[in-house]
């Protein structure tokens, strides 16, 4: 569980471990990690999501302790904030990065987790700005959501057939008329 530490996050984590998941839960404010852990008993890792370095030892605690993986939320995600033309590349890369990049790392590095996993799932939270257009002035987070969405339709089309359940929340509906 990426970016545990608020939010919906938080509540996807506690919703797993209620309903008996070891649940290994991720984010980059220790602080909220702990008192996740304190509150529901799911097992912090401290770190950054975007950096691969956390993704790779993420991947090593769940095959070290459990040697496969049922389910898999990538929840991280961050916004940017102001006109396209008005932000650095770093500031974009920097969304993206979070958005995207570690989605598709993480269901790298988890893949042979998961092919080993009871009924494995995988959740990519993206957004509703993920299926439709929006005025918001975040071209980063709207292109890492919409390539989000058609990622998690190419993974469930291509790993599917190995028994892997992917799909995205919020769930694809008809755009708001």
């Amino acid at each position: 569980m990426t970016g545990a530490s608020s939010g919906l996050g938080e509540r996807f984590a506690e919703t797993l471990r209620g309903a008996g998941a070891e649940v290994v839960a991720t984010a980059r404010r220790t602080d909220r990690l702990e008192q996740l852990s304190d509150r529901s008993g799911a097992i912090p890792l401290a770190g950054d999501i975007a950096t691969p370095g956390h993704r790779v030892a993420l991947a090593e605690a769940i095959a070290d302790r459990f040697g496969r993986l049922d389910i898999l939320v990538n929840n991280a995600g961050m916004c940017d904030d102001g006109p396209l033309e008005d932000q650095t590349l770093d500031e974009l890369t920097t969304v993206i990065d979070t958005d995207l990049v570690a989605v598709l790392d993480l269901c790298r590095l988890m893949a042979p987790l998961l092919f080993l996993g009871e009924s494995p799932t995988v959740i990519n939270v993206s957004s509703i700005f993920g299926l439709v257009a929006s005025r918001s002035p975040m071209a980063a987070y709207n292109a890492s959501k919409g390539a989000l969405v058609n990622l998690t339709r190419h993974l469930a089309a291509q790993w599917g057939a190995r028994g892997v359940r992917v799909t995205h929340w919020p769930p694809a509906t008809s755009p708001p008329s």
